[in-house]
């Protein structure tokens, strides 16, 4: 039991950078542009960018409607990794269902992504 104790710790502790990752793939915090940098990124440069007003205002409506789909993507992966650690907690693990929580995360971390990278190449 103490091992399937200390193996859900370790799910739900790699689980939070992924979700991170997720969010802001390839960003580092030192890092002021590149492949990872959010739609809410853009808005550290928009000086430095020189644009219009109505480019301004076409930038918030994206990072405006980007925020509630990540957020739900965001939400829908920390339900997964919640359900893997209730399943966890069980006396009788069922290995078939972790494997299948395990998968729609690795399905959702793929969803962020491809999410995030299309917003990208909305705002370029």
């Amino acid at each position: 039991m103490k091992k399937i104790f200390v193996l859900a710790i370790v799910v739900l502790i790699s689980a939070f950078p992924l979700v991170r990752a997720a969010d802001n793939p390839g960003h580092d915090s030192n890092e002021g542009t590149g492949p990872g940098m959010a739609i809410g990124d853009v808005f550290r440069f928009t000086e430095e960018l020189s644009l219009t007003p109505a480019q301004e205002e076409k930038l918030q409506a994206m990072r405006e409607s980007s925020k509630r789909e990540l957020l739900a993507m965001r939400n829908e992966l920390m339900t997964t990794v919640w359900d893997i650690h209730d399943e966890f907690k069980k006396e009788t693990v069922d290995k078939a269902k972790i494997n299948s929580l395990t998968d729609k995360m690795a399905d959702i971390e793929k969803k962020l992504i491809k999410t995030r990278t299309e917003h990208m190449f909305k705002v370029k």
